[in-house]
C-alpha cells in the first residue's frame, strides 16, 4: 500500500472507503471528488466528500477515522501526512427528512 502522503485524492477516498466499510460504515463518494474522478482531474476539489449512508453515529465515525490517523476539526477530518480534507456532509435523504 502507498503511504498516505503519496496518495492522490481518489486513492485517499478509496483507502478511507475500504477501511470504513471493514468497520461497518457504508459511505459513498460525492461532490467535487466525483467530478475530479470522472473528468480525470480537469477540475480539482481539495476535499473528499463521503456521504454516510449507514447513518453511523458521529462517535463511531470519529473512532474509525482516528484509527486511520485522521483528527476531527469541526466538520472536517485532517491527516498530518495528507493535503486532502475528508468531510461527511449530510446526504440528500437526511436533508429531506429534516425539512
Amino acid at each position: 500500500m502507498k503511504p498516505i502522503s503519496q496518495m492522490s485524492q481518489i486513492e485517499l477516498a478509496a483507502y478511507v472507503h475500504a477501511n470504513l466499510r471493514e468497520q461497518g460504515i457504508d459511505v459513498v463518494l460525492s461532490g467535487g471528488s466525483v467530478v475530479s474522478l470522472y473528468s480525470h482531474t480537469c477540475t480539482f476539489s481539495k476535499d473528499v466528500d463521503l456521504i454516510n449512508m449507514a447513518f453511523a453515529g458521529r462517535p463511531k465515525l470519529r473512532k474509525a477515522m482516528e484509527l486511520l490517523g485522521f483528527k476531527e476539526h469541526g466538520r472536517h477530518y485532517l491527516h498530518a501526512e495528507s493535503p486532502h480534507i475528508v468531510e461527511f456532509p449530510p446526504g440528500r435523504f437526511r436533508w429531506e427528512m429534516s425539512r
